[in-house]
């Protein structure tokens, strides 16, 4: 285990973990009983940076220096990082309001992401472009906000139909189907050419991956005693973050190695 929440400083839950340049440094939203805050946390030390209050950081590279993307007050809000440095470069903006909480941010430059309206509980998959219009591109309810573009923001992975994952192609308007019933939680491998996910086909929430074009076999990644989630990858793909459910520690940080053994 990586990382889990100190209880004596009032966390319960660390949620989000995003490797940030490789492995040794993890984005998180920590929630806390008087409140959420995100920071890092370096694994090879153990020291644990808050930033700021918000929930639910993102790490977006945008162009030289990026931003954090967060959610505060019902805000949808940006402050730009240096990556490489480990730190805020910039005052926080407001980009606009009425978001319940990011769901997705695409893995490559241009900036893409997904929000849930704090209303929303099960609705239409919509693509909105740089001057706000919107466009529907299918009439299946999406729930839970399980949604995630694609790399390079063309496709919008999400389950529908009994949680079969279906990817979604955002400028044909078309989908195709990835798994059969019992997967969920699809997380895109930078590359964009696996998916990764949750199966509680057989009762249990292995992880698993597969083709995003819906060929060949799942394969599994992990299975372990306890439900475990996919979260996100690292950004050369050698390391995927999972989330496990523990019933003594709750949500737990895992790094999974996806080179030699595992």
């Amino acid at each position: 285990m990586l990382t889990s929440p100190d209880f004596t400083k009032g966390e319960f839950s660390l949620i989000t973990p995003q490797p940030l340049l490789g492995r040794d440094v993890l984005l998180i939203s920590i929630r806390t009983y008087e409140g959420e805050c995100f920071g890092l946390n370096f694994l090879e030390t153990g020291e644990r940076r808050v930033l700021g209050e918000g929930s639910r950081a993102h790490y977006v590279p945008t162009g030289s220096v990026g931003h954090l993307v967060y959610t505060h007050e019902g805000s949808l809000r940006a402050v730009p990082f240096d990556a490489s440095k480990h730190e805020l470069v910039g005052a926080p903006a407001s980009i606009f309001d009425g978001v319940g909480r990011i769901a997705a941010s695409s893995n490559g430059s241009n900036g893409n992401l997904i929000f849930i309206h704090p209303d929303a509980v099960a609705g239409k998959l919509v693509a909105v472009d740089g001057q706000g219009k919107a466009r529907t591109l299918t009439d299946d309810l999406i729930r839970d906000g399980r949604a995630r573009l694609s790399p390079d923001g063309t496709q919008v992975a999400t389950y529908v139909d009994l949680c079969c994952l279906f990817v979604y192609d955002v400028e044909r308007g078309t989908r195709s189907r990835v798994t059969e019933p019992g997967n969920y939680a699809p997380e895109w491998t930078p590359d964009g050419k696996k998916i990764a996910f949750f199966s509680y086909d057989a009762g249990a929430k292995d992880v698993y991956w597969k083709s995003a074009d819906g060929t060949g076999e799942a394969e599994p990644l992990l299975a372990q005693e306890h439900s475990q989630w996919p979260i996100s990858f690292s950004p050369d793909g050698e390391w995927l973050a999972i989330s496990e459910l523990h019933p003594v520690t709750g949500w737990d940080i895992w790094m999974l190695s996806l080179q030699g053994d595992r």
